[in-house]
């Protein structure tokens, strides 16, 4: 899809604001970006995003909140910037001063993993053929940076993050898009049932917050132009924060690549 992205890219500017949203299956999806759908990508690169069913099933994702949960049990929360050698790590980034290493100031438990480390509760086992697709449908080959380390600029990232009830939250921002063309998440947790509230949320071409989340089923993923205004609304607002009740919450697995910290002038996410 490569001489059809580069050609919208330069037809007009990229999307801001939220046009409409599809469902797909991932068989569709597959189906339509391996054939170089012109209409998929003309749909994308005007704003519209897309919820694609059934991506992972949930009973891997039950299993991987419960894996990184004992594992982050086990590991000192810490901070590790994208150098060679980097470790997982797993980090309470907070609203109160503590966490300055974000542009955004997101509200979250994150837990990091890098592709040259172990995997060890399956983010990319599960994550990969979904990324795969994605680097496709952005110009790039399946596999584009899955061998990179920091040295090299660009590397692949997981994260698995806890929204905590009555904190977890994303103030409006824009991601990156050089080195991916949709941001891309999988979503672990079940609006309605895990949490009553909050979410993931767009600003539409009319100004209007669009909140996504309710239409999301647990194992969907969901995809959009980096460039589209977009947050997470807080997570049951009328909580008390609770930052150690792991049932309760909203649970994401993010999949992106970033330029390292060994990358000069690196580009990262905006808040708006």
């Amino acid at each position: 899809m490569t001489n059809l992205l580069r050609a919208l890219e330069k037809s007009k500017p990229p999307p801001k604001k939220l046009r409409t949203y599809h469902r797909i299956s991932l068989e569709e999806f597959e189906n339509k970006v391996c054939s170089v759908d012109e209409n998929l990508l003309s749909d994308f690169y005007s704003g519209d995003a897309f919820i694609i069913k059934g991506v992972v099933d949930p009973v891997h994702l039950d299993q991987m909140k419960r894996d990184v949960v004992i594992w982050g049990e086990k590991i000192k929360p810490d901070y590790q910037p994208m150098i060679e050698g980097a470790k997982d790590f797993h980090q309470y980034i907070k609203d109160d001063g503590s966490s300055l290493k974000y542009n955004i100031n997101p509200v979250r438990h994150s837990y990091f993993f890098f592709r040259w480390n172990k995997d060890p509760v399956g983010t990319f086992k599960h994550g990969n053929h979904i990324w795969g697709l994605i680097k496709l449908l952005g110009g790039f080959e399946y596999g584009e940076f899955s061998l990179n380390t920091p040295k090299d600029g660009v590397v692949d990232r997981a994260q698995i993050a806890h929204y905590p009830v009555g904190a977890g939250r994303i103030p409006k921002h824009t991601d990156p898009f050089h080195n991916q063309k949709a941001i891309l998440g999988v979503y672990m947790s079940q609006y309605g049932e895990d949490f009553q509230d909050g979410g993931l949320y767009f600003i539409n071409q009319n100004d209007q917050l669009i909140l996504l989340e309710p239409e999301i089923k647990k194992g969907d993923a969901v995809i959009a132009y980096p460039t589209i205004v977009h947050g997470v609304q807080t997570i049951d607002p009328h909580e008390k924060p609770n930052w150690h009740d792991k049932q309760k919450g909203r649970w994401f697995l993010g999949l992106y690549t970033n330029d390292s910290n060994q990358k000069k002038n690196r580009i990262t996410s905006h808040k708006v």
